[in-house]
C-alpha cells in the first residue's frame, strides 16, 4: 500500500466527521419543528484493500479509513402506531364531551330561566287561580307563565336542532380535510417512491408524512399498512382512502338525512367512498360527529318532545273536562303550531282569551276552583312531567360529567404516548451538543493526522539523500 494511502484514510476521517456536524446542526435548528425526528449518520470502517489478485493475499495493515453508509431516521413505528391510536380516541372523546357540554349549558339548569323553574311557576299559577277563580290577573298569570313553559320548550328544541345541523355542516367541512390530506399524503407517497429507488434521502418526506397520517387518523381514525418503496396505505373503516399514489375520495352521501326530523324518522347520515360505497368512519372527530348525529342528539330530541308530549296531554285532560268562566265546555289549553303531534318545538298555548281558562268542573259554577287545583298537582309524583325532566337533566349531566373525566383521562394517555414518541425521536439539545463536541474533535484529530502525513511525505520526497551535504 502505497504512503500517500493516508492522506486518503484522514481525509474520510475529515468528510465523515464533518457530516456528522452536518447532521447535528440540522438536528439542532429542528429542535422545535412538530414531527421532527432526529437523524444519526452511520460510520462503518472501510473495506481493507488487498496487494494481489491471489486467492490467499490479504491487507496486514490497519484499516484503510471510515465512510458514511447511511443517515438513519430515528423512529419507533410502534410507538408512532400508538401515538396514532391515542390521538384519534382523545379526539373522539372529545368531540363526545363538547356535544354534551353544549347541550349542559343549553338546558340552563339549575337557573331562574331553566324548564324546571318554569314548571313550577306553571303549577303555582293553577294554585293561585285555584284560591281566586273569578280574579282576571290570576288567570292572565295561567296564560303568562304557561307561555313561558312552551317557549322554553321551543328554544331547546331548537337548540338541539340546531347543535345537530351545525355537527353534520362539520361533517362535511371534516370530510373535505380528510380528501385534502389523503391527496397530500399521496403526493408525497409519490416523492418518496421515487427519491428511494434513486438511492436519496426521504427522512424530512417521512416526517411530513407522518404528520399528516395523523391528522387523517385524529379526523378518521384511520389506519396505516407499509407498502414497497417506503410508500404506505392508508384504510378508513377497511376503505383504502390512499393506496400508492392514488386516492378514493370520501364524500356525504346526497341522499342522507338533513334534519334531526329525518333521523328521528329513520334516516342516517352517510359518508360514501368509490362508485357510493358507505363507508364506515367509527373513529376520530368524524367518527365522533356522526355517532353525535344518529344517538346524542336525537336521544335528546326525543325526550324533550316526550316531555313537551308529557306536559300537554297531562294539561288537556283535566282542562278540557272543565268549564270556562262563562260556563262553556273548556277546549285543550296547548296545542301544536301548525297541527301534528305536539313536540318541544310545536306546543304552544292554545287558550288565547282569560275568559277561556278552565278553573271549574263542569257543571260545578263559575266560582269553582277545584279543576285547577287538580292542574296545580299535574306535576307532583314520580310520574310525572317535572320528574321526567329532572331525570333528563340528571343523565345529561352525569353524561357531561363522565365525558370530561374521560377526555382529561385520555390526555394524559395522549401526552404519555406523545412523550414517548419524544424520548425515541425527538431532539435531545444536550445530547446533540455532547455529539458536536464529539465530532468537532474527531475532524481536528483526522486533521492532524492529515499534516502529519504531509510533513512525513514531505521528508521522504524532498529530504532523502540529503544527509551529509
Amino acid at each position: 500500500m502505497s504512503s500517500f494511502a493516508g492522506l486518503h484514510t484522514a481525509l474520510s476521517g475529515l468528510v465523515a466527521q464533518r457530516y456528522g456536524l452536518d447532521v447535528t446542526g440540522a438536528n439542532v435548528a429542528n429542535a422545535n419543528t412538530p414531527g421532527y425526528s432526529r437523524q444519526r449518520a452511520v460510520l462503518d470502517p472501510s473495506t481493507p484493500v488487498t496487494t494481489g489478485t491471489a486467492v490467499f493475499s490479504r491487507w496486514d495493515g490497519p484499516g484503510t479509513g471510515v465512510r458514511v453508509t447511511d443517515l438513519q431516521r430515528v423512529a419507533d413505528e410502534l410507538v408512532v402506531q400508538r401515538v396514532r391510536q391515542e390521538t384519534s380516541t382523545a379526539a373522539f372523546i372529545d368531540v363526545d364531551r363538547a356535544a354534551w357540554s353544549r347541550l349542559e349549558v343549553a338546558l340552563g339548569e339549575p337557573g331562574d330561566n331553566g324548564l324546571q323553574a318554569r314548571l313550577s311557576g306553571f303549577w303555582a299559577a293553577w294554585e293561585d287561580l285555584a284560591n281566586s277563580p273569578g280574579s282576571t290577573a290570576a288567570r292572565s298569570q295561567v296564560l303568562q307563565v304557561g307561555t313561558g313553559v312552551t317557549d322554553t320548550l321551543n328554544t331547546f328544541g331548537a337548540s338541539v336542532a340546531q347543535a345537530w345541523t351545525d355537527a353534520r355542516t362539520q361533517v362535511g367541512q371534516l370530510v373535505a380535510e380528510v380528501n385534502a390530506t389523503a391527496a397530500a399524503v399521496a403526493d408525497l407517497n409519490s416523492a418518496i417512491r421515487d427519491a428511494t429507488a434513486a438511492g436519496g434521502s426521504v427522512n424530512e418526506l417521512l416526517d411530513r408524512r407522518d404528520q399528516l397520517v395523523l391528522r387523517l387518523s385524529e379526523l378518521t381514525g384511520a389506519t396505516v399498512r407499509p407498502t414497497e418503496l417506503g410508500m404506505v396505505d392508508v384504510f378508513v373503516g377497511g376503505t383504502a382512502v390512499v393506496r400508492a399514489d392514488r386516492t378514493t375520495p370520501l364524500a356525504l352521501d346526497a341522499t342522507s338525512a338533513g334534519s334531526i326530523d329525518e333521523v328521528l324518522a329513520g334516516g342516517a347520515v352517510r359518508v360514501t367512498g368509490a362508485a357510493g360505497a358507505p363507508v364506515d368512519v367509527a373513529g376520530g372527530r368524524v367518527g365522533a360527529l356522526l355517532d353525535s348525529l344518529h344517538r346524542t342528539w336525537p336521544g335528546i330530541m326525543r325526550r324533550l318532545d316526550a316531555t313537551a308530549a308529557d306536559v300537554a296531554a297531562r294539561v288537556d285532560a283535566v282542562h278540557s273536562s272543565g268549564q270556562t268562566q262563562d260556563g262553556a265546555v273548556a277546549g285543550a289549553f296547548f296545542t301544536s303550531r301548525g297541527g301534528g303531534p305536539v313536540t318541544a318545538r310545536t306546543i304552544a298555548v292554545g287558550v288565547t282569551d282569560t275568559r277561556a281558562v278552565a278553573a271549574a268542573a263542569a257543571g260545578a259554577g263559575a266560582l269553582d276552583g277545584s279543576l285547577a287545583d287538580r292542574l296545580s298537582q299535574v306535576g307532583n309524583g314520580p310520574a310525572s312531567p317535572d320528574a321526567a325532566w329532572r331525570r333528563l337533566v340528571g343523565d345529561v349531566g352525569s353524561a357531561a360529567q363522565s365525558a370530561t373525566r374521560r377526555s382529561e383521562a385520555q390526555s394524559v394517555v395522549v401526552r404519555d404516548v406523545n412523550a414517548a414518541r419524544e424520548a425515541a425521536s425527538g431532539v435531545d439539545i444536550d445530547e446533540e451538543l455532547t455529539n458536536m463536541v464529539m465530532f468537532q474533535r474527531a475532524y481536528e484529530g483526522a486533521a492532524r493526522m492529515l499534516t502529519a502525513v504531509d510533513e512525513a511525505l514531505d521528508t521522504l520526497i524532498n529530504r532523502t539523500g540529503l544527509v551529509g551535504r
